[in-house]
């Protein structure tokens, strides 16, 4: 893990041209500013933790990356990204339910959380600027920053979401169509979820479109199945308890259907007001009909890390 020292500013500037030159706080002090947006009240796990109540975490809370820490002194030992979960279900490290536990989701799923943890997990001090907390998530593409104190102990979280409702209301006159990836990789209705996991490994994506032809007709997200699984779901989900139950299952089964979206000729403003009143991490983009890309809460960090 890499604690990261921050220079110290009088006045924290912003990232972006034409944009104020400082975040607001509810105190003139530079201490500890990133407490007063982060979030402080946050699940942790411990390596003995099951992964079931990893997913339960990861889907009640909403955060992407989960801090893991010692029991005995509480201090952070590493993290478990959602895209580990998503490996354990479909990827290299789903051969621990498909040949230790032959198929049987259930009784993988009380395996202990340290095989999903990553030790080298990248983390700022209490008295880092916000500003330098954001460029160091746009410069390494993490989405979850882990806070820690002066004894590496968790102590709050900074998310895209976050970040995303603090520059609103600071942005430029972008245009979607500048910054959102086009033409994005999709599925149809009638892929599996296994397909679609192994799509989203492969790739790197959370999030996959779902078309008919040219016709968006839903989303699938990773956290979207996580939050299926989460609790006693999940037992409806998969009576049998076996995994392949589940990635036999037809996406439209579990997709948003209808979702959210915008025209690529809208600013990056009007985009993230949009994000945040609706509680959506991403927008698809349709012109007369036609999925021409997708915007998320990571390509508004892209953005600044070329500024």
């Amino acid at each position: 893990m890499s604690n990261i020292p921050i220079r110290k500013r009088e006045n924290p500037r912003f990232l972006m041209k034409g944009a104020p030159s400082s975040f607001p706080t509810k105190s003139t002090s530079n201490r500890n500013e990133i407490l007063l947006v982060a979030i402080q009240n946050f699940p942790t796990v411990t390596s003995s933790t099951p992964i079931k109540i990893v997913i339960d975490n990861i889907a009640g809370s909403d955060i992407r990356r989960l801090p893991v820490i010692n029991p005995g002194d509480g201090t952070l030992k590493g993290s478990i990204p959602m895209m580990n979960v998503i490996d354990f279900l479909n990827g290299e490290r789903s051969n621990i339910i498909k040949s230790k536990h032959n198929g049987n989701l259930f009784k993988a799923l009380m395996e202990p959380a340290e095989i999903l943890t990553e030790s080298k997990t990248i983390t700022a001090t209490l008295d880092t600027r916000i500003d330098n907390a954001i460029a160091l998530m746009a410069k390494t593409g993490i989405g979850t920053l882990i806070i820690v104190d002066n004894k590496n102990r968790a102590r709050c979280i900074l998310t895209e979401k976050i970040v995303l409702k603090m520059l609103a209301g600071k942005l430029t006159s972008v245009l979607v169509n500048d910054i959102m990836t086009k033409n994005p990789i999709t599925v149809t209705s009638n892929a599996t979820v296994g397909e679609a996991l192994s799509i989203m490994l492969n790739k790197g994506f959370r999030r996959l479109p779902v078309v008919e032809g040219e016709k968006l007709v839903g989303i699938f997200t990773g956290m979207g199945l996580l939050r299926y699984l989460r609790g006693s779901g999940i037992y409806t989900l998969i009576k049998s308890g076996n995994i392949n139950d589940l990635l036999s299952l037809k996406i439209d089964t579990l997709m948003v259907k209808d979702p959210i979206t915008i025209t690529p000729d809208k600013t990056i403003t009007e985009a993230a007001k949009i994000m945040i009143e609706k509680g959506v991490g991403s927008l698809p983009v349709i012109e007369n009909g036609i999925l021409k890309g997708i915007l998320t809460e990571r390509d508004f960090l892209k953005m600044l890390s070329q500024k």
